[in-house]
Order: C-alpha cells, then structure tokens, then sequence
C-alpha cells in the first residue's frame, strides 16, 4: 500500500511540474526555456521594487530576473527587434539595446514571475492577472519606457530580423 501512495504522490508531482508555467526565448538557432520554478531558483533572482507599475496602476514587489542575463550569450544584430508574445497574442516589439541595458542610471528590464504561492492581485478592470511572466522596469529612466514595452502573461520572446520588423510595420508582412 505504501508504495502505491508514493507512486501516486511521484506522479502527481510530475503532472504538476508538466502544468508549470514556461517561458520560451528564441534567438536565431538558439531556444532557451525556463519554468517558473527553474526562474525563481536561479542565482540571479531578486527582489525587486517597482514604484508605478504599469498595469498595476500601484507599486509592486516582484521575484524577478533580468532580461539581460536571460539573454546571456545570445546574438542580437543591432538592427534586430525582440518580439514579447502574451498568451492572448499581444505582441510587443522591444529593441535589444533596451533589453541589456543593467544599469540602473538607466532603464533595466526584468522578467517578473508569479510565484504559486502568492499569486499576485487582479488587474485593475480585468478577470485576469499579469501572470505568469511580465516584463517589468525598473531605474532611474523608466519614465521613457512606453506602456506598450510592459508586456504581461508572457509565453515567449523570439528575435525578429530588422528588415522583418520593417516589413511589419508596413503592413506588408507575414
């Protein structure tokens, strides 16, 4: 009987692991995906502030990580844009240059995560929260980050070709 327990205990577990929420991040070749568990172990997150939260409308305390030490090691042309994709399908386009920046003089971006535990609060006239992942900021020179460039309930980011980002902007694209 008790292993019949703990095969079903293992199982569950395994089921829930599998429900986690991921993110994936694509650059040319390269696919990195984490899950929220994996995230909120890494050596690098922290406990950040953010003081007027864009959907929130407030300030907000998130576990987070930086978008630049998620893409770590990957190659960004300078005439590149990175797509944030929601899980409705709202894309944001975000230059590079802005993503790596970790320098608190200036804008830095972060990839907060929802923890299970606390789930964070509904957003103001919304059904819904900005989980699982949303891209936050924080520094002295968040004020020049546009609302758009806070992207919420993330599921992915990919790397778009400048000349592509161009096309789609005219309309002309996929």
């Amino acid at each position: 009987m008790r292993v019949l327990v703990l095969l079903c205990l293992l199982l569950l577990s395994g089921l829930a692991r599998a429900d986690e929420p991921t993110i994936t991040i694509t650059v040319g070749n390269d696919t990195r995906s984490f899950t929220r568990s994996q995230l909120l172990a890494r050596p690098d997150a922290a406990t950040i502030n953010v003081v007027r939260d864009v959907a929130y409308r407030t300030a907000m305390t998130y576990r987070a990580v930086s978008v630049a030490s998620l893409l770590a090691g990957m190659t960004l042309p300078p005439d590149s844009v990175m797509e944030a994709v929601a899980l409705n399908g709202f894309v944001a386009h975000l230059p590079p240059d802005l993503l790596l920046k970790n320098d608190e003089r200036k804008a830095v971006a972060w990839l907060a995560i929802e923890t299970a535990e606390q789930p964070w609060p509904l957003i103001p006239g919304k059904n819904e929260s900005a989980g699982p992942f949303y891209i936050v900021w924080t520094g002295a020179e968040v004020g020049s980050i546009r609302s758009e460039q806070w992207p919420y309930q993330m599921a992915k980011m990919g790397r778009l070709a400048g000349s592509a980002f161009r096309l789609r902007r005219c309309g002309k694209g996929f």
